[in-house]
């Protein structure tokens, strides 16, 4: 009887070191939840700050195009001044702020895909949001659809998840990783194309704008009426910040958005690193409100 109680005892010991392996194996099983409440932290940002500017592209672009007219208009050449060619001018500027408003949304879309990816890591019942997330993510690619953009997915082969990711998380980020860094991408790639025009029509802007208020009233012969006003557009003229300039640091920020959300994917994400891109981001979404 003694023996069998010594080895009734050996093998509660050891069912109980077994125990408490599983204990701590399943206390690792799951994504620190710190990194995804950062990157969903971070994905709000991101949608904040690119709306902001966004925005500021689209009154750019409407003030480029106004200030063209403008010169127009002073050149009184009568095939120009033609309600045809208003016309057109305003059409261009339909379209462009119809990209910018697809671009918003686009934006936005991923903000809440992040949002939900932080809840699906913290959460004990993740049918829902799990099913949440699929609606964005169908949502995303509809408007992808609707912007017709050039492909963008070459070389987004798919990355290994980490091993300590498990369950309703695991699963989410095998079956729609590639979509997600696709839709990332697709904002750096369509912010860059935006900073092309933009630039272009802030340059001249600033060409019709210089030769109208600044260059003629300095040439009147009367005295200028308020030569502070004078120096004060001249000067915001040249050094003030460019919207072209802050849709570079914006696509700037999706590449390293993207980059963050792989190494969230491989479980390499650091809370530095994400804190660093929030900085960013809140830094751009300053500059960008004091564009308006």
């Amino acid at each position: 009887m003694r023996v069998d109680a010594n080895v009734s005892r050996a093998g509660r010991r050891g069912l109980t070191r077994l125990a408490v392996v599983v204990v701590a194996l399943g206390a690792g099983c799951c994504a620190p939840k710190e990194e995804y409440a950062a990157f969903a932290l971070a994905g709000t940002k991101y949608t904040a700050a690119v709306g902001e500017l966004l925005d500021a592209a689209g009154a750019a672009q409407v003030e480029s195009t106004s200030w063209a007219l403008v010169a127009d208009n002073a050149d009184k050449e009568p095939p120009q001044l033609t309600v045809e060619h208003y016309r057109k001018k305003a059409e261009a500027d339909r379209k462009r702020l119809e990209l910018v408003l697809r671009l918003q949304e686009h934006a936005r879309l991923l903000g809440r895909y992040f949002a939900l990816l932080g809840q699906l890591a913290a959460s004990d019942a993740p049918e829902e949001t799990s099913k949440a997330l699929e609606e964005v993510a169908v949502r995303l690619t509809t408007v992808e659809k609707q912007i017709q953009v050039p492909e963008v997915s070459a070389g987004l082969g798919r990355l290994a998840v980490d091993a300590g990711i498990h369950g309703a998380l695991r699963r989410e980020l095998e079956s729609r990783q590639t979509v997600i860094r696709r839709e990332l991408e697709l904002q750096a790639v369509l912010l860059g194309h935006l900073q092309e025009q933009i630039e272009h029509a802030q340059q001249l802007r600033r060409e019709i704008e210089e030769s109208e208020v600044i260059i003629k009233p300095w040439q009147e012969k009367q005295p200028m009426s308020s030569p502070e006003r004078w120096v004060a557009r001249r000067t915001r003229l040249y050094t003030g910040a460019t919207t072209a300039a802050m849709l570079g640091e914006a696509r700037q920020a999706s590449r390293e958005m993207k980059e963050a959300f792989e190494a969230l994917i491989a479980g390499k994400l650091t809370l530095a690193r994400i804190n660093a891109v929030i900085v960013q981001l809140d830094r751009l979404a300053e500059a960008a409100a004091r564009l308006r």
